[in-house]
This record gives C-alpha cells, structure tokens and sequence, in this order.
C-alpha cells in the first residue's frame, strides 16, 4: 500500500513532467509559427519581385527566361524548409523521450 507521500512524491512527479513537455511543446510550436512566417514573407516577397520583373519584360524572350529562372528559388525554399521542420520535429521527438526517460 502507498503513503500519503509517495502518493504526492509521484502526482509531484507527474505534474514535473507535464510541465516539461507543455514547455517543450510550445516551444516547438514556437519554432515551427516562425518558421512558417518566415516562409509566408519570402514567398510574398518573391512574388512581387517575379511581377514586377514580369512587367518590366522586354519581349517575350526576357519573359521566358524570367520563367526559367524563377523555379529554381522555390525547389532551394522547399528543401531548406524541409531541412529545419525536419530539425524542429527531431528535437522536439528528442526533448519528449528525455521527459520520459526521466520518468523512470
């Protein structure tokens, strides 16, 4: 049978651990708003810049190699934003296993 204070001992232990991963947990989410931000600004920024560029098309020549030219920026984006979601994602997997392992 349990006392009174291993009772307390393991709800104060719980409530410890449960700290930890809502801290880590929005800290995450943290990481991962900015992240997301910073993606939604550059996107926007580049888009005007993909207009404006447009506009100031000589010919049909110029516009076409604007084309050409405008994937490659997007395919850079979307692997560095996989790179840190992926960084963002593993140390957040990394700080719940050290909350339980701390468990034990």
């Amino acid at each position: 049978m349990l006392t009174n204070e291993q009772i307390i001992e393991a709800q104060q232990a719980q409530l410890k651990a449960l700290h930890e991963l809502s801290t880590h947990y929005l800290s995450s989410v943290e990481k991962l708003t900015a992240l997301n931000l910073k993606l939604s600004q550059d996107t926007l920024n580049d888009g005007t810049q993909q207009v404006q560029a447009s506009l100031n098309a000589k010919d049909a020549q110029d516009l076409m190699q604007l084309q050409g030219n405008s994937l490659q920026p997007h395919v850079e984006r979307a692997a560095a934003y996989s790179r840190q979601l992926m960084d963002i994602l593993s140390h957040w997997g990394q700080g719940v296993a050290q909350v339980f392992q701390n468990q034990r």
